[in-house]
């Protein structure tokens, strides 16, 4: 088994996490698209980051479990939405961003915590 296979945060878990959290409200209800392009960063300065148009990017140098991946994923998944509602502004985690994290935590059953 090589290092890459014990990961957690990889490409395929990536595109698997975005999938499933894709099919459950409110992400199921956003419209968001089929498919993303998954990219995988060493950065310890960061948990994760979107970059338009439909690009995440998670670090496997703070990501270790895999319930932090799908917490990852759905922060990058709400800012891809805000992209698309042209919402994505300076301030990426205003007043709408909050909205939109306090429905996720709500409808997928996660602590509704500043950090999300």
């Amino acid at each position: 088994m090589t290092v890459d296979e014990n990961r957690i945060v990889t490409k395929r878990s990536i595109e698997a996490a975005y999938t499933l959290l894709r099919g459950m409200k409110p992400f199921c209800d956003w419209k968001l698209p089929v498919k993303i392009e998954a990219q995988v960063s060493n950065d310890i300065a960061m948990f994760g980051c979107f970059e338009d148009p439909n690009t995440i990017t998670i670090s496997s140098g703070r990501v270790w479990t895999a319930q932090s991946l799908l917490e990852t994923t759905a922060h990058e998944m709400i800012h891809l939405y805000q992209y698309k509602q042209k919402r994505l502004t300076d301030t990426p985690h205003d007043a709408f961003f909050m909205a939109c994290a306090k429905e996720v935590c709500e409808k997928l059953g996660v602590n509704n915590r500043e950090d999300f």
